[in-house]
């Protein structure tokens, strides 16, 4: 892939768990560790939804709600109401900074929190100042502010230069992955449907599309079919004035996509054991973002068995093709697996490379069984 953009540094301030987060990246792997609950997973969906514009799949403007904010911010804002000063409401804010590249000059300014000459984006979730005359009236009896106006809001996607954007026009592409959120077998089928489409030519898609409309007429061919229809024609007068059949679905809603079921050694992908299942999701996602940039994967180590995961994880090493990853685990066998070096302990918000630890502490945690 030519003209591989990446990711420098990223800041976040406002969005869920992170009230105020600045990570610098490595170039090409990035292993994020921490506990529960320290911000890992929000960290990646904060960098997809900065590239991507969307939220659990759909644009964000259609999933704002309240606790996408800080809750400490909230808090703070909803406590301010009975103090003479109240504060206004909270901005969620996240920036992502890219390494110089004479391909991407047009995102360069000083748009952005740091005011650096440098190129990015930036995603804001902040107060529409149209609506300053409403909001003036909600707020006008503090005793019923509870949570955020996010009806007042408004999504700004800017680049460093000032402009607006769009997805297409970002220059990194990513793919977040985290197949543990599949949590239903009918949502497992869709979700690796969704990856094979995605990896499929529109050539292919049209041709997938047509035999399976085939498939469709032929049902009405057979002989047994034909005679039921026979049979319920009789009924015509009695039931309806209108001819009675049975068919298959034929509308836009019944496509292929949503009838057929991916199988392993003709064995249906819902009934296959979750590791496999985890696996499969894994490497598709890869296979069919042949132009991503940026991988997001979400703690691919679940349901995996130690010989399967040493599988899995040489070909997420292989198939990287000099793109940047950034991989959230608990295991630490991956972090043996893919280098020590690329290590980030995170915590509040802010991750600390292993390597940048002082020498004798580093030490301490290389020594560590696990």
């Amino acid at each position: 892939m030519a003209d591989i953009v990446k990711i420098s540094k990223v800041i976040i301030k406002n969005y869920r768990c992170l009230s105020n987060s600045q990570v610098t990246l490595n170039e090409h792997l990035n292993i994020i560790v921490g506990d529960n609950e320290c911000g890992k997973s929000t960290f990646l969906e904060a960098i997809h939804l900065a590239l991507s514009g969307q939220l659990n799949g759909r644009p964000i403007q259609a999933e704002l709600h309240p606790h996408l904010f800080n809750a400490e911010a909230v808090r703070q804002y909803v406590k301010s109401f009975g103090s003479m000063f109240s504060k206004a409401p909270p901005t969620i804010l996240i920036e992502l900074y890219f390494l110089d590249d004479p391909g991407i000059a047009r995102f360069r300014g000083k748009n952005n929190s740091l005011r650096q000459d440098a190129a990015g984006v930036k995603l804001l979730i902040e107060f529409n100042e149209e609506y300053q005359e409403e909001y003036a009236e909600y707020v006008a009896d503090p005793t019923i502010i509870r949570t955020i106006p996010v009806e007042y809001y408004v999504v700004r996607w800017r680049d460093f230069a000032d402009n607006d954007i769009t997805a297409r026009s970002i220059p990194i592409k990513s793919s977040f992955i985290d197949a543990s959120t599949i949590r239903n077998n009918s949502a497992a089928s869709r979700y690796v449907l969704d990856l094979v489409k995605d990896g499929l030519s529109k050539k292919e898609q049209v041709d997938l599309a047509l035999s399976y409309r085939l498939m469709k007429d032929e049902f009405l061919t057979d002989e047994r079919v034909r005679e039921i229809n026979g049979s319920l024609d009789q009924k015509k007068g009695i039931v309806s004035q209108k001819t009675l059949s049975i068919s298959l679905d034929t509308s836009s809603r019944a496509s292929w996509e949503l009838s057929v079921v991916p199988h392993l050694d003709d064995i249906p992908m819902p009934l296959v054991g979750k590791g496999e299942q985890n696996s499969v999701k894994i490497k598709l996602a890869m296979e069919a973002s042949a132009q991503s940039h940026v991988f997001l994967i979400e703690e691919p180590e679940n349901h995996l068995s130690f010989s399967n995961l040493s599988i899995l994880i040489s070909h997420i090493s292989t198939r990287l093709s000099g793109r940047q990853l950034v991989l959230t685990t608990h295991s630490s066998f991956v972090l043996n697996k893919l280098g020590m070096d690329s290590v980030f302990l995170f915590r509040s918000g802010n991750a600390r490379p292993l390597k940048d630890l002082p020498k004798d502490t580093y030490n301490y945690f290389m020594k560590l069984p696990g």
